[in-house]
């Protein structure tokens, strides 16, 4: 793979990027978007406070910030590591994943075969890494998850499919040492058109100890999940509502039995992104809201503060226009 970067002082012109940094109770979230603009602009650093109102942060706008421009790597997904670097992943073609030290320095660059995109990375409490994604093999699309040493060498590596096709987005490593992978899976429950959220639990060597479907009729899916502190999950994705797609939020137990689930509609199409559990036992959760009615079609990112059982208790929409309200039905 051809791989260049360059480190620059704030986000290029018109890019639209999201990162997500929980923090102790003191200050659960702070989220740091890079408004669009028409001239270049620097990132705006949001502290969110419990109430879900901004306040001041006293390092907002204090430290360096760069981004790195990967040639050749599309849908980049990245973590900040626990020596303050970055290790990111992607594909190229094939599977790839690259670590970048607290400088902005390449440590080391590495394609995977035969995969086909890797769409999800964690660091491991060894110091390695656990990567999800999805490989075709005869024709098919399998979920794949690939294990990894601090270095980026292979320890293991597997796939898990069915004959008609499926794909993991999210891996996250569990309290038993085990992982946890969510992703899409076809034709497991219905049609072979219809798709499902799913959900793999795999041991410490890789091996499957159980998996689970889920969702209506038509196409359902689960983009991230967490652990929760009774070791069940919690697990975003999206499923229809009156024939638009809307966020959509369930709770399992330990071996993947669904205890509550909610679906949060608001007007335009909006579609889960991440969920994290919060210090008093609720959840964030994410969405990108599109509008319908303008063209062409802006994204801004709601942000909803759950309870337990997955109840509001506040929402935010934020956008290039700024912080604002918005109706959301919960059903």
């Amino acid at each position: 793979m051809r791989l260049s970067y360059e480190i620059k002082p704030a986000f290029p012109r018109k890019m639209v990027a999201l990162t997500l940094v929980f923090l102790a109770a003191s200050l659960p979230l702070i989220f740091i978007l890079p408004i669009q603009s028409q001239q270049d602009a620097a990132p705006m650093i949001f502290p969110i406070s419990g109430g879900g109102q901004q306040v001041q942060h006293p390092r907002a706008g204090s430290g360096v910030t760069f981004s790195i421009m990967l040639s050749d790597v599309r849908e980049v997904q990245s973590m900040l590591t626990r020596d303050n670097g970055i290790v990111a992943s992607g594909y190229d073609g094939h599977g790839w994943v690259g670590k970048i030290d607290s400088h902005g320095t390449l440590e080391w660059s590495k394609d995977y075969r035969p995969s086909l995109k890797a769409r999800s990375i964690e660091q491991t409490e060894d110091g390695g890494y656990v990567v999800a994604g999805d490989t075709i093999l005869n024709g098919t699309e399998d979920g794949w998850v690939l294990k990894l040493d601090q270095s980026g060498d292979v320890q293991w590596s597997r796939t898990i499919g069915s004959s008609i096709g499926q794909g993991l987005v999210s891996v996250r490593q569990t309290s038993d040492r085990g992982y946890i992978a969510a992703g899409t899976v076809l034709g497991f429950r219905g049609p072979y058109d219809w798709s499902d959220g799913w959900l793999v639990k795999f041991d410490s060597s890789g091996n499957v100890e159980w998996q689970q479907a889920y969702g209506g009729s038509g196409f359902s899916n689960a983009y991230s999940v967490q652990e929760t502190r009774d070791h069940g999950f919690v697990v975003a994705g999206n499923t229809p509502v009156n024939n638009t797609m809307t966020a959509w939020l369930f709770k399992t137990d330990r071996v993947g039995r669904i205890v509550w689930q909610k679906a949060y509609a608001v007007t335009n199409d909006n579609h889960a992104g991440m969920v994290e559990q919060t210090s008093d036992g609720g959840y964030i959760l994410d969405a990108d809201v599109t509008s319908t009615d303008i063209s062409p079609r802006p994204v801004s990112t709601l942000f909803l503060k759950l309870d337990s059982e997955g109840n509001i208790q506040w929402q935010k929409l934020y956008s290039s226009n700024g912080v604002g309200d918005i109706e959301t039905e919960v059903s």
